[in-house]
């Protein structure tokens, strides 16, 4: 992980813990120092490398929207469904994943689900 990317998660720490932007910062895993951050409600992992997303991410209770499109994630977790607070995924060109059957988005009902 880049000095930057450790920079930005310590800045919303101290400013504003309830917006992480990790856009393009060619992530090939979530940083473990997310996990302590209380409160985050957006969080931009876009454009990254990333091949798939830890299961503390599913613990954010707060998270009211998650951005993970551009990455080569091989599927979407389980535990998404889990995050009551979401409201927004965006998943759009991720790479080898499968799209959602159309009674798979039935059961997200909550989401609003943008990309192909």
């Amino acid at each position: 992980m880049s000095v930057d990317v450790d920079q930005i998660i310590e800045q919303a720490r101290c400013t504003d813990p309830t917006f992480v932007n990790l856009h393009n910062r060619e992530l090939t895993a979530v940083p473990e120092s997310l996990r302590t951050l209380t409160g985050v409600r957006h969080l931009s992992l876009d454009f990254n490398q990333l091949t798939e997303l830890p299961e503390w991410l599913g613990e954010l209770d707060t998270l009211t929207h998650l951005s993970i499109s551009a990455n080569p994630l091989g599927h979407l977790p389980d535990w998404l469904g889990g995050l009551t607070s979401l409201r927004t995924l965006l998943a759009s060109h991720i790479i080898q994943a499968r799209r959602l059957t159309p009674a798979e988005q039935c059961s997200l009902p909550r989401w609003t689900t943008c990309g192909t």
